[in-house]
This record gives structure tokens, sequence and C-alpha cells, in this order.
């Protein structure tokens, strides 16, 4: 913080841009954005940004500051399945930081996904986790090979499969069951 000399005793110290919210709420097949920012004299644009497995993203709209706080963005024709959105935010220096990841199930026929599948050292399940859910990976007989809790039950989560041998396995999240293969 510096303090001007001058009796308004102005301060020289810009802050940067504040996101005060970010939300994804889906309708049929489109996926309604909001979000609000704070500090907007720093603000130069947002990058809308979708994925559909955490790993890949592109970015499916560009937004130039317009003197607003609230900003929307309907995603039209949203693929069905899990969609993952954030919001790269440049500020006026060319610097830049990413919002929290919000995720929207369009036409919710399974209640988590795997990727890679197959895979060969470690697996990515993302879902509509339940607080406290457990990740089971059992063989083709049913025989229990791996347990691990749901850390954060809006987050991915990597399962370490280095253990497990080569083979067709079962992996079971809550109710749901998907078949994955280990090479």
């Amino acid at each position: 913080y510096r303090a001007s000399s001058t009796m308004a005793n102005d301060c020289g110290l810009v802050l940067p841009v504040r996101l005060i919210s970010f939300t994804a709420k889906n309708s049929s097949d489109k996926t309604s954005l909001t979000w609000e920012i704070d500090n907007l004299p720093d603000l130069k644009k947002f990058e809308v940004e979708h994925s559909i497995n955490h790993i890949n993203w592109n970015i499916i709209k560009t937004m130039y500051t317009n003197g607003s706080i609230k900003y929307q963005y309907i995603h039209q024709n949203v693929s069905a399945g899990y969609n993952l959105y954030r919001l790269k935010i440049y500020n006026a220096n060319g610097t830049f930081y990413y919002s929290k990841i919000e995720k929207v199930i369009i036409g919710a026929s399974k209640k988590f996904s795997v990727f890679p599948n197959p895979a060969k050292s470690n697996l990515f399940v993302t879902g509509d986790f339940k607080p406290f859910s457990l990740i089971h990976i059992n063989d083709v007989s049913g025989k229990t090979l791996l347990i691990q809790k749901v850390t954060d039950h809006k987050a991915v989560q990597r399962v370490s499969i280095n253990e497990i041998p080569t083979g067709i396995y079962l992996i079971k999240v809550e109710d749901q069951v998907q078949k994955i293969i280990i090479y």
C-alpha cells in the first residue's frame, strides 16, 4: 500500500480483478454460465473454456469487458454426459488466472465416467459423487482388488492401478458399475 502526499490521499496501488462467483447450470442441451467480478478497471477479457475429460480444454467464447460486473454466456448444443467449464481471466497487464471448474451433466445416463479406458497406471474418475463415496475395483468374479475413498466429491479422482494385473475389471461407485480394461 502506498499513500500519496496529497490531501486526497489517493492510493497508487491497483488491485487485481477478483472473481466473486462463477456458476454453470444445464437446461436441455445447453449450459448457462454466469459470473460476477469485482475491480473492473484492471480487467481485459475472459475466455470461456470447455472440456469433457478434464485434460483437453477448448476456448468456446472470448468476451471483452463491457463495463459490467455481471456476465453470462449460453453454450448451445452441449454433448450428453459430463461438461466441464472454467474461465481464463486476463488482467490489463497480461497476467491471467483460472476460475474454479464447474461441472454440468447433460442427459445423466451415467453417474460417473472413467478415463482413459483402457488404462495402464492411473485411472481418472469424474462424476456426481456423494460425499464419502467409495470407488471399488473388482475382478469379473466379484473379488475386490482396490477400494479408494472419494477425497473431494466435486473433483476428478486419481486412482493408481499399478498393482492390478492386466485384464478386464469392473469399477463401481455407489450403485453404478462400468467395465474397465487395464493393460
